[in-house]
């Protein structure tokens, strides 16, 4: 009885039981467009490749993280709950002043042991307002 009962769980873990799934989230910080003294319009896109039927990944929540030398960092958001392209509009920055950007996305998914939520980061990007 111990042997049929240790092939049931081998031949679980090499079949996958049908429960298995996959889940990677890719954010991409774009180029800045629209460069004024004072705002910038920032863009980014969120992308998820999936396997399996249980995870049901949804977008929470998607911006930017923006910083500045000597700055604490500030978080835009772009709003909406899609994968794809999203954009915001940075305000209130210092004219001749570098800042950073990097795109974010919060997707919360399902595994077999409950809903897990993962922020996911993008490249960071520089630029300076005119």
């Amino acid at each position: 009885m111990k042997k049929i009962v240790c092939l049931a769980i081998i031949a679980c873990f090499l079949v996958g039981c049908g429960c298995s799934y996959y889940i990677e989230g890719r954010v991409e910080t774009l180029n800045v467009t629209g460069l004024m003294a004072q705002s910038a319009g920032l863009n980014g896109r969120v992308e998820l490749n999936t396997e399996g039927s249980r995870a049901n990944p949804t977008v929470t929540e998607r911006g930017f993280v923006l910083r500045r030398e000597g700055m604490a960092s500030r978080r835009i958001s772009a709003g909406g709950r899609e994968f794809g392209n999203f954009i915001a509009t940075a305000i209130n920055l210092l004219p001749n002043t570098t800042y950073s950007v990097q795109a974010f996305a919060t997707i919360r998914y399902r595994d077999n042991y409950g809903t897990i939520t993962t922020t996911f980061y993008g490249n960071i990007i520089e630029f300076t307002t005119r």
